[in-house]
């Protein structure tokens, strides 16, 4: 007859140790990139941005730890109008951001029923490197071409960087209304 030999109760603490180190979930915040969190220029361009500036700004990003994502505003205004793009149509508004860690950053800077300026952006350097491109009517028989967007950091998150630019807003009226 084989013997069953009971295991030692000595070692229990070690593997209880050993055990909750392996299933501990990773800390707050290495689940987030904590480089995204701040104000940054924008600069949404065709092709080389010394050339052709067609949207400058601002993009505001706050981290929501734990969620791997968050949110922000913007503040565009459009420098040329003769151009073929929905980047800047929309002068501010608020956003929701995805980005998974290593992933690109996801946001929309327009959305409607029926078109859309997507921009996806990866940390470079100083701020975030990237491509926008519109999409939807105007846009279902021909490719978008793709911009290029520099996002350069310019300090921690400001939410008063996201007004309307002052070209935009409706002039007051005589009460000081607009």
């Amino acid at each position: 007859m084989i013997g069953i030999r009971r295991p030692s109760l000595a070692a229990a603490p070690l593997l209880v140790a050993l055990l909750s180190a392996c299933s501990a979930s990773e800390p707050e915040d290495r689940r987030r990139d904590p480089r995204l969190d701040g104000s940054y220029r924008v600069s949404i361009c065709r092709g080389a941005c010394a050339d052709s500036l067609l949207v400058r700004g601002y993009l505001v990003l706050s981290a929501e730890p734990g969620a791997g994502g968050g949110e922000g505003c913007f503040s565009l205004q459009r420098m040329r109008g003769d151009v073929d793009t929905y980047a800047g149509i929309q002068p501010s508004g608020q956003v929701r951001w995805t980005p998974a860690s290593g992933d690109p950053l996801r946001l929309d800077l327009y959305r409607s029923p029926d078109a859309s300026y997507a921009v996806e952006l990866h940390p470079a350097g100083d701020g975030l490197r990237g491509t926008g491109r519109s999409a939807g009517f105007g846009y279902t028989d021909r490719a978008a071409p793709t911009d290029s967007v520099i996002a350069e950091r310019v300090g921690p998150p400001d939410g008063r960087l996201c007004a309307p630019p002052a070209s935009t807003r409706a002039p007051a009226g005589p009460n000081g209304s607009g």
